[in-house]
């Protein structure tokens, strides 16, 4: 025998659905409705109610929602970096190759400019730009 679905049930699923994987989101509404829906009973009320999205991006160890907070983590940290470098610091920096980590050159200037994605250093007549996050992910180090 088919269970009619409860408008809070639906609410529920509608706003538990973008935090949550199937699996439990299906065990929490069983929980907190004293209900025994399946999980394929769950899929199917998703679906109907139109709250499945067409591409599921994931990482090894979560949801979409996951992926979203990892992303903001990495830009807070390369603003970061762009905050702790100050304008018209006489600075050294190391650039590297892109896999062996072998440096490349060595530049020794002063930082003439800079913002939230670019540095840009002087060295006699020759000036050079770096983006932030190529020293988020030690491309260009600061020696």
């Amino acid at each position: 025998m088919q269970m009619k679905w409860d408008p809070k049930e639906e609410e529920f699923i509608r706003a538990n659905k973008p935090i949550m994987d199937a699996n439990k989101l299906t065990e929490e509404l069983n929980k907190k409705f004293k209900t025994n829906r399946s999980k394929g009973s769950v899929d199917s009320k998703i679906q109907r109610m139109s709250l499945t999205k067409k591409k599921n991006h994931t990482t090894e160890n979560g949801s979409e929602a996951a992926l979203e907070i990892e992303g903001r983590k990495h830009t807070q940290q390369i603003r970061e970096i762009a905050d702790m470098i100050n304008l018209n610091k006489e600075i050294k920096i190391k650039v590297t190759a892109d896999k062996q980590n072998v440096p490349i050159r060595f530049i020794d200037g002063v930082v003439i400019s800079k913002n939230s994605k670019f540095i840009t250093v002087k060295s006699g007549n020759y000036k050079e730009s770096f983006m932030c996050a190529d020293f988020y992910t030690r491309k260009v180090e600061i020696i």
